[in-house]
């Protein structure tokens, strides 16, 4: 993957969580009139908290929304060793690493298709299955 492709997953990935940070934020100020009895008016701690719950998961965030092949072990990584510095900056990293899968996914369902006979993956203009030798 090229360094301007990574920077764009990035920057993309920092945006999605802008926008739900912000989306949260705002139903949190809609209904603080509501909810200001029973949490004693502490809205605003409430949204500190989640913005930096939401900033520590991260890194999970965008393994699990890539697609990341080691997805589970990124969110282990994050969970148990992200409370160091050296930790949250490895699974960040890791997060970005490797392909796209959703991408790759995504890419392989207009290029390719199912066999009916044997299951496997060919070409989109393929007649004859170069697995089972059978017509499509």
């Amino acid at each position: 993957m090229s360094f301007k492709a990574s920077l764009k997953n990035i920057a993309s990935t920092l945006f999605l969580i802008a926008v739900l940070l912000f989306c949260l934020s705002l139903a949190a100020l809609l209904l603080k009139d509501l909810y200001v009895n029973k949490i004693n008016g502490n809205v605003e701690i409430i949204l500190i908290f989640l913005f930096l719950l939401a900033s520590y998961l991260s890194p999970s965030i965008n393994a699990f929304s890539r697609g990341h092949k080691d997805r589970k072990a990124v969110l282990a990584l994050n969970l148990f060793l992200g409370w160091t510095a050296i930790g949250w900056v490895g699974s960040l990293i890791w997060s970005f690493t490797g392909p796209n899968l959703k991408k790759e996914r995504l890419k392989e369902s207009y290029t390719s298709r199912t066999c009916p006979h044997c299951a496997e993956l060919v070409k989109i203009d393929a007649r004859i299955c170069r697995f089972c030798q059978r017509e499509l």
